[in-house]
């Protein structure tokens, strides 16, 4: 679904546990209230929007918003999917944003194996 959009150009901006439904053993993707449509082939949306615990460092220091950062967020998602977590989690705003920016993204647990941890990386 992630590829689909990002072949036809849109961003999503905001992908998070609440945004993926199953509907008949499929997956679909929701809200796409904040998502953006780009016109230029090298275009970032700049505006900061989303939810702090699936954003990319780049969102968080306001560089921008590609399709890499759908995929960061796709990879966040991954994580709480394994482990019932945030990947990046703390007590506030702040600390969410100071361990995505600075921190190093968490492993899974030993009983996952190594080619999933890779991709998370």
């Amino acid at each position: 679904a992630v590829q689909y959009m990002h072949k036809s150009r849109i961003l999503h901006r905001d992908l998070k546990a609440r945004n993926i439904f199953l509907k008949s053993n499929k997956v679909k993707i929701g809200d796409f209230g904040i998502s953006r449509v780009l016109v230029g082939t090298m275009e970032n949306a700049t505006t900061f929007t989303g939810t702090p615990y699936y954003m990319s460092p780049e969102v968080m220091k306001h560089d921008g918003y590609e399709s890499k950062s759908d995929i960061w967020s796709v990879g966040c998602l991954l994580y709480e999917m394994c482990t019932y977590q945030h990947a990046f989690d703390g007590k506030g705003l702040m600390n969410v944003i100071y361990k995505v920016v600075e921190g190093t993204p968490p492993e899974l647990p030993n009983t996952y194996s190594k080619e999933l941890n890779d991709l998370l990386k």
